[in-house]
């Protein structure tokens, strides 16, 4: 895979980690947004992958979401893994 796919699978997969920890955790976006103080919009293009996420912003959504920033990127890493 050339470094732009991988960038793109690894936005796709951590979009999909975001996604779901929200629903396992039964958060509305909206508490994700208020819990994470960042915009409706950033959050909706980031679960929907299509926008990356900086360093702020994942640590940002990870603290709302009770996880570690470290978690969602290993849940990322390992779907991209599986999938290649």
């Amino acid at each position: 895979m050339d470094p732009e796919d991988r960038r793109m699978a690894m936005r796709k997969a951590l979009a999909a980690e975001v996604r779901a920890r929200r629903a396992y955790l039964h958060m509305a976006q909206g508490e994700l947004i208020a819990a994470s103080g960042l915009s409706r919009s950033t959050i909706g293009r980031i679960e929907n992958g299509e926008r990356d996420m900086d360093i702020p912003q994942l640590v940002a959504i990870a603290a709302a979401l009770e996880t570690t920033p470290a978690e969602l990127l290993q849940a990322a890493t390992d779907a991209v893994r599986a999938d290649a």
